[in-house]
């Protein structure tokens, strides 16, 4: 879209010397734009403007550049230029709009994208953001109908079909989710799974559509993460029902808690194309066996199994005569991670219990931020160095398994704790990073039996998911 309109926009200006060079200038930055180089093209766009410093277009570029690598900030600085320099500049005004919006910064996102709206109503980007800015707000009907009419603008624009997707998926309006679930496939994260499926595709392997069509060898194929992947694991049971010539292509940091699970499914690392008849792509799974939440819920409850022995192990190497709760608070998703995390700081009076041991569970280094936490407020929160949570799936089920309970932001180790049946306590955000898999009733999860969802009241605010969480925890410990 952006590059597109500039391409359009330099058409019929090469009439004076000064308009080619600029042109060049451009055409340079767009050829690295496409090929990922977004450094490059800020480094040359700023270069570029020492000589041409009102083009809006450099300006426009080199914020898009920004937006990409997520900087949105600098993008929102160097797309006001674009439209100081050129009022009558739509994308600039669409663009302004979708960084407020990754900002957080609502109330500027609709202006802007309302104004671009008015300058140039066939452009789909803006409505569609207007429409992730309301699903941000909990404005489910404002969303829904920003994100159609997206659509009815350019019904290629799959961004709104695949968040209509996950709209619907939400409020468990399956049948009306699945018609966009297809769409995840365009996706900018996506390119690994969409390789993996096209060479699929030119091996002339049928893809399944329905489970009762199984004939022959069934390839699970991933898709997304980690998490992403036990959560739908859940349907596995299902499948060995109707099939026992199972493979499913695994990261082999899940395979040996998938073996001992699902012994009947042969789970690998690598995959042997001689071997397929039909495949599948994991989240399919959820097309075969969900029609709505009551379909979910009869699939919430535990569905891996972990190794008790070495579960028994490591609570023995637990301290005695306390509540143990395991603690997992920062989410590595490249995205929304940032938005899904927290800080020891933001859980003092939680982790302030006395008398509750918190165990680590984060599967990223936090040896420094746990040392000055402990520094700070004497406070030790444990770290077993003989399990590495990042890298041994298995253990870290175990660990999590010692625990009396757990708590966690949106990440895999909910995942873990859910799939498991561990008692859970679910810290989600409002806005950004509120995925469409948190569907609760009241508190209670409808993917996961055993965890309680606590959301924010306020948007990037934790404090009355921390102080709810404590004062259940006083009340356990009181029961005790």
């Amino acid at each position: 879209n952006v590059i597109q309109q500039i391409k359009d926009e330099l058409k019929g200006s090469s009439t004076l010397n000064n308009a080619k060079s600029l042109k060049n200038e451009i055409n340079s930055l767009i050829q690295l734009f496409n090929q990922g180089s977004y450094y490059d093209v800020i480094e040359n766009g700023k270069l570029a403007l020492a000589e041409f410093k009102n083009s809006y277009r450099l300006y426009n570029i080199i914020g898009s550049a920004y937006t990409k690598i997520k900087n949105f900030n600098q993008a929102t600085n160097f797309h006001k230029e674009s439209i100081n320099f050129n009022p009558d500049f739509s994308l600039g005004y669409a663009n302004l709009g979708y960084n407020y919006w990754e900002l957080e910064e609502y109330e500027l996102a609709k202006k802007f994208c309302l104004k671009a709206i008015k300058m140039n109503p066939k452009d789909a980007m803006p409505y569609h953001t207007l429409g992730a800015v309301y699903e941000d707000l909990l404005e489910s009907k404002k969303a829904l109908k920003w994100y159609k009419k997206s659509i009815e603008v350019d019904n290629s624009f799959f961004m709104s079909k695949y968040n209509l997707y996950l709209h619907y998926a939400h409020i468990g309006k399956f049948r009306e989710a699945w018609q966009f679930f297809e769409h995840r496939f365009q996706l900018s994260g996506s390119e690994i799974m969409m390789k993996l499926y096209r060479n699929i595709k030119k091996i002339s392997y049928k893809r399944l559509f329905n489970y009762n069509e199984i004939k022959g060898f069934f390839t699970i194929l991933p898709e997304a993460g980690i998490g992403d992947f036990i959560l739908y694991s859940r349907f596995f049971r299902d499948l060995t029902k109707v099939t026992d010539n199972i493979t499913a292509l695994i990261d082999k940091k899940l395979k040996p808690i998938y073996d001992r699970t699902f012994p009947h499914i042969n789970f690998v690392t690598e995959l042997d194309t001689g071997s397929i008849d039909y495949h599948a792509p994991i989240g399919d799974l959820a097309k075969f066996y969900v029609k709505s939440f009551q379909d979910v819920k009869a699939r919430s409850d535990v569905y891996l199994s972990v190794d008790k022995l070495r579960s028994e192990q490591i609570k023995q190497s637990l301290p005695n005569g306390k509540k143990i709760c395991g603690i997992s608070w920062i989410s590595k998703n490249d995205n929304i991670g940032k938005n899904k995390s927290m800080t020891l700081e933001d859980m003092k009076d939680l982790l302030m219990l006395p008398d509750v041991t918190f165990v680590d569970l984060q599967y990223t280094d936090t040896s420094e931020e746990r040392a000055d936490f402990k520094q700070k407020y004497g406070v030790d929160i444990i770290k077993l160095e003989e399990i590495d949570n990042f890298n041994d799936i298995d253990g870290l089920a175990s660990l999590i398994d010692a625990c009396d309970c757990v708590v966690s932001v949106s990440n895999t180790t909910a995942h873990i704790a859910g799939a498991i049946g561990k008692e859970t306590y679910l810290m989600l955000p409002q806005g950004k990073g509120r995925l469409w898999y948190w569907s609760k009733e009241k508190q209670q999860s409808i993917w996961y039996k055993s965890i309680k969802i606590i959301e924010q009241n306020k948007i990037g605010h934790w404090g009355n998911v921390i102080q709810q969480i404590k004062d259940e925890l006083k009340g356990v410990i009181i029961c005790i």
